[in-house]
């Protein structure tokens, strides 16, 4: 995986050579899944890496090149090709993750290319070195909580040790650095340039109180607390601070009337579906006509000072897969339907 926006990151059991849920959480040197077979005893599928590795065949450090052979049994050969196919029918949501993170890849190559975004390998190996880090506290606090054992412990349990450990994190995670780092500029880049506004909502379900909630904000009372006591929505409990919302965002009336008020503005009671909802216009922010280059410090400063939101990644992905013509599906997966 190059770009670990679109697959959950976060250790699994799996990471740490533990098996799921089903595992002895008790005995982890004994459990399921943990230890390898016994003496006397037949290997259990699960197992396979580490027969492998006792038998001393081959394992794989990089991936396979497409249509490589990956094994064989007499005159059959099995091949990446075997591979690809088995995986789409016994996992399509496996399957769809690989599609979106090569489309997203090829969007992050194609702008990164026009726009002249890049990192240097002292940037990335930073990143990585920071990602490792983050990784392996995750695996602490699991090993922790699921076995209460201390990470080495765990690995102990499983033939590993930390130093192995750390460099299968480097190995994953490696090549993806230099996709992510472009791609965090990439979309906020686009985020500082594209017009937008930034606004906070109270939604209430009756109607009567929302009209007495917009005569105490016009009034002078705090739209933020009032927010926190009254929205029945996720956002009140941030003071009704809504994500960033662009133009084309795609929010019909909303959007409309959002990209109308001014800074400091307080909008008429909206009908949104049976919820009726108050916005206050916190700040417009006015499309810039800049290159990258022009404005690469501020990019990279802002960075440090927030990260990339989910927000604004996806809405930066949709305005670029839209720009390259979209995303032709030849077929759908199963379960998809027409």
């Amino acid at each position: 995986m190059r770009v670990a926006f679109w697959l959950a990151a976060g250790i699994s059991l799996a990471a740490l050579g533990c098996s799921g849920p089903e595992a002895d959480r008790g005995a982890p040197d004994g459990g399921a899944g943990v230890s390898g077979p016994r003496d006397g005893e037949e290997p259990a599928a699960g197992d396979s890496a580490r027969v492998m590795k006792r038998s001393g065949d081959p394992s794989f450090t990089e991936a396979p090149a497409e249509g490589a052979p990956v094994a064989e049994i007499g005159s059959r050969v099995f091949t990446t090709g075997d591979v690809s196919a088995l995986l789409l029918k016994r996992n399509t949501r496996q399957f769809q993750d690989i599609v979106r993170e090569l489309v997203l890849n090829h969007v992050v190559d194609r702008e990164a290319e026009e726009l002249g975004v890049g990192c240097t390998d002292a940037e990335s190996r930073e990143r990585l070195s920071a990602t490792v880090e983050r990784e392996e506290n995750l695996a602490r606090e699991q090993a922790q909580l699921d076995y209460q054992m201390t990470l080495e412990e765990v690995l102990q349990a499983n033939e590993n040790d930390i130093e192995t450990f750390r460099k299968g994190l480097e190995d994953r995670y490696r090549a993806e650095m230099p996709y992510t780092i472009r791609m965090e500029r990439l979309a906020r880049f686009w985020s500082l340039t594209t017009q937008s506004v930034d606004a906070s909502r109270i939604v209430v379900a009756d109607r009567a109180r929302a009209e007495e909630i917009l005569r105490k904000v016009r009034d002078g009372a705090s739209f933020a607390q009032i927010a926190k006591e009254e929205s029945i929505d996720d956002f009140g409990r941030d003071g009704g601070k809504l994500p960033r919302i662009y133009r084309g965002s795609g929010l019909g009336k909303t959007e409309n009337l959002l990209f109308s008020m001014q800074a400091g503005q307080i909008s008429d009671v909206l009908d949104e579906g049976g919820a009726y909802s108050i916005y206050l216009a916190n700040a417009a922010n006015a499309k810039r006509d800049v290159r990258y280059s022009e404005i690469e410090g501020e990019v990279l400063e802002s960075l440090r000072s927030s990260g990339v939101s989910q927000n604004e990644l996806n809405a930066w992905l949709k305005t670029s897969i839209a720009k390259h013509g979209g995303v032709k599906r030849h077929y759908n997966l199963p379960g998809e339907g027409s």
